[in-house]
């Protein structure tokens, strides 16, 4: 996870935007000493003196320089411990450099002036700054020759730190110098070792810029108020880079440094804004790591919670982790299966029920085998192995540990164990009833609970196709677009996962649906035809604008001219009538009407995507027009308008038909 990281930040300032730097306000772009101005205040080593101002000409005082030498040397952890106590009095206890002047004056890099006082206001002079810069290399007054602070300055000459500059041992160091200096000094090789740079030993790296994360958030779109995610800004003015790890795959895979848009955040991902030390350099970490199983143990117990093991791995929680989702009464237990959802560093931000989210655990048992076992310890029993049809569309063969002559055909939730075998556990398929799909707003809505569910961005459709013995079962995976629109009969849709907060589907199987698609056609004319002892119906109807005919030999209902159907078809042939569609709503009058939405009978019915208007005259003929022809101001004989659902639980306009 660490080079996973490592590989995100280095990335994020490639892809980073302009907009997600600050900006000095007072340092010009064209300005020799710029880059280095942003290079140290983004490393944290010098600050800006308020907002975007750096005020390049001001003197660098005393205490900011003690800050300075000690976040050069890396160790500003120590400085934090060092706080609370002065010898000083001019300084203050609890100010806020008082820890790096304690830490700066004990490691000899400065020390008090002749009055016994630190003066931390006064201006560093250059004797004072450069002999300090040179010990942090890791010089001393042995390894020079000459006398101070002479042999410092020409040490740094030597180095060139000093080049172009033209700074006595006793001037005053602006601002712009120092960062300059610094810039330098990051790149110079250490005493120690000559083949690391002062930047490398300090850790003061590209790859360590952006250190300082945020309280993780987990993404819902619905608690994005205003543009932003808790304090996280997703309005677009940060860049945002994705991490994610796919589980489906075997081995595990993970794609890092995706530059993404807010758009592209899923739920369950987990969000992070990450700045450099300064504060004024920021981006947006998107991680997707999420796993599902079953909980096996919670440590050190149930009631003060530091890791939990899922499928016998053991995870620690995250300090933002709410524990009381493991603690309260009636809280997740050893045996509950759950999704973990996993931060940057693969500590557990949240624990959700375990309705697979991923997806990565489920898979289709296409078949199975069996064979007497001839191994010692198993003599007497069956072995099995499966065939599965895995969520990103391959079929691997696994070892099984419990039966599977009851799976076949059927979708499970599987657990590799370590030794790369399987246990099956078998869903309880709740089929819905009927439903409407409503493929442009991602929604499915059960027609018997009125309930509508969002399609989750990651959802997987699985449709049935056959399960004869002897013979593998066949399902495939669909894609969004193959995903049939409209009203589903009860049984075509067979399983449906809820996951989340909000219940949003992210599988779905079908049976047997990749071949049929509903449409609506009118009836224009009807044709007997007798054949000896026969009598069959041949219907000329209208779909979508074109003629089709369709023979049947008998039928229960009288189907009459100007009667809607509900058909299925294949290409540019019906295969079946499946019944009489009725109007949700008749009249003689369209109080209004707009591209959008039709008033008829005080109630508003909204035009779906494809939804078409026919015109009967009164000869029977039958042509399609636009709404626009439509009027408000005219008692037509007939307006009937039908909706793929009960109108007034929320359906949309289908078919508009006019006399």
């Amino acid at each position: 996870m660490k080079k996973i990281l490592a590989l995100v930040l280095t990335l994020s300032i490639l892809l980073i935007s302009g907009s997600s730097f600050a900006a000095s306000g007072d340092v010009p772009t064209t300005a020799a000493y710029y880059s280095a101005v942003e290079r140290v205040t983004s490393l944290g080593i010098m600050d800006y003196i308020s907002g975007s101002t750096f005020k390049p000409n001001d003197a660098t005082t005393r205490e900011q320089f003690a800050k300075i030498i000690i976040m050069t040397a890396g160790l500003s952890d120590s400085a934090e411990t060092m706080t609370g106590s002065t010898v000083f009095s001019d300084v203050a206890a609890d100010g806020s450099y008082n820890g790096y002047i304690n830490l700066c004056v004990s490691k000899g890099y400065m020390s008090g002036l002749t009055d016994g006082k630190f003066h931390p206001t006064d201006a560093v002079t250059y004797s004072q700054a450069i002999t300090a810069l040179i010990m942090v290399l890791g010089y001393s007054a042995s390894d020079l020759t000459g006398t101070w602070p002479k042999n410092y300055i020409e040490k740094a000459k030597t180095l060139g730190l000093s080049d172009g500059m033209t700074l006595t041992g006793t001037s005053k160091v602006p601002r712009w110098a120092m960062a300059q200096i610094l810039d330098r000094l990051l790149d110079t090789a250490t005493k120690a070792d000559s083949t690391k740079t002062l930047a490398e030993a300090s850790n003061m790296t590209l790859n360590t810029m952006y250190t300082e994360y945020s309280k993780p958030e987990v993404y819902y779109k619905a608690n994005v108020v205003n543009s932003k995610l808790g304090s996280i800004d997703l309005s677009g003015s940060l860049s945002i880079v994705k991490n994610s790890v796919d589980r489906s795959t075997d081995p595990v895979t993970s794609t890092s440094g995706l530059s993404i848009k807010s758009s592209a955040i899923e739920d369950f991902n987990v969000v992070y804004q990450i700045s450099d030390k300064s504060g004024k350099n920021k981006y947006v970490l998107v991680i997707d790591n999420k796993l599902s199983g079953t909980i096996d143990g919670i440590l050190p117990n149930k009631y003060t919670p530091k890791q939990i093991i899922v499928d016998d791995i053991t995870y620690d929680l995250n300090k933002y982790f709410d524990t009381s989702k493991l603690s309260a009464a009636n809280s997740y237990s050893v045996d509950d299966s759950v999704t973990l959802l996993l931060g940057y560093d693969g500590t557990v931000v949240d624990i959700q029920e375990a309705l697979y989210s991923d997806n990565s655990s489920f898979a289709f048992v296409k078949n199975y085998t069996s064979i007497d076992s001839n191994e010692a310890a198993t003599v007497g029993l069956k072995k099995y192995t499966v065939k599965l049809l895995m969520m990103n569309g391959s079929v691997n063969t696994f070892d099984c540990n419990n039966d599977p002559t009851d799976l076949k055909g059927k979708l499970v939730i599987y657990k590799k164990l370590a030794n790369d075998s399987v246990t099956l556990t078998p869903l309880n398929y709740s089929t819905p009833g009927e439903v409407n799909i409503r493929k442009d707003d991602k929604q499915i809505l059960s027609n018997e609970e009125l309930y509508i569910n969002n399609f989750a961005g990651n959802v997987k459709i699985i449709n049935y196709i056959s399960n004869i013995n002897d013979v593998d079962a066949e399902a495939e995976i669909l894609a969004w677009s193959d995903l049939p629109s409209g009203e589903l009969q009860s049984g075509e849709v067979m399983f449906m996962n809820k996951t989340g907060e909000f219940e949003d589907v992210n599988l779905i199987l079908l049976n047997n649906v990749s071949e049929r698609n509903y449409m609506l056609g009118v009836v224009k004319s009807v044709k007997t035809v007798k054949s000896g002892d026969s009598t069959s119906s041949v219907y000329t109807m209208i779909v979508e604008g074109k003629e089709y005919s369709y023979t049947v030999s008998s039928t229960s209902k009288e189907i009459s001219i100007g009667a809607v159907l509900k058909l299925t078809m294949s290409g540019n042939a019906i295969n079946s009538i499946t019944e009489i569609k009725y109007p949700d709503t008749q009249s003689t009058m369209i109080q209004a009407v707009d591209a959008d939405r039709i008033r008829a009978n005080s109630r508003t019915y909204s035009f779906s995507d494809d939804c078409l208007i026919y015109l009967i005259d009164s000869t029977g003929s039958i042509q399609t027009i636009d709404e626009s022809l439509l009027s408000t101001d005219k008692r037509y004989n007939n307006v009937s308008i039908y909706t793929d659902i009960d109108g007034a639980s929320g359906g949309e306009t289908e078919l508009v038909i006019v006399r």
